[in-house]
């Protein structure tokens, strides 16, 4: 029952930021969802719930995890910013154009990427 629980957690977690919607019908749709995946995937073995991250020795390397990610992310996205804005970016353009084996309408002799 114990591994059902942690893992209809984080089902139900999953399920209400995909959904993005708080209604009646939402939330028992994600409970019964996220129960019924929870059942199905508990014989593959231990998954921690999510009130495991609230544990005190979890919470440093957390706050660590989570600074470290966004300044990781701003940093990227200020770099791409200057490579675009710059007055003559180094951003090579192209296309790849790789030939393939197919022959039918679905498929053409040469697919671009």
């Amino acid at each position: 029952m114990a591994r059902t629980r942690g893992l209809a957690a984080w089902c139900f977690l999953a399920w209400l930021m995909l959904s993005l919607s708080v209604s009646v019908e939402s939330l028992v749709t994600g409970l019964v969802l996220s129960l019924g995946a929870a059942a199905a995937l508990s014989p593959l073995g231990d998954a921690p719930g999510p009130w495991t991250l609230l544990r005190p020795r979890r919470v440093v390397p957390l706050r660590r995890l989570v600074g470290g990610l966004a300044v990781d992310c701003t940093r990227a996205n200020l770099q791409m910013a200057r490579r675009v804005w710059a007055p003559h970016p180094r951003l090579r353009t192209g296309m790849v154009v790789v030939g393939t084996q197919g022959r039918t309408e679905g498929r053409s002799a040469r697919s671009a990427c």
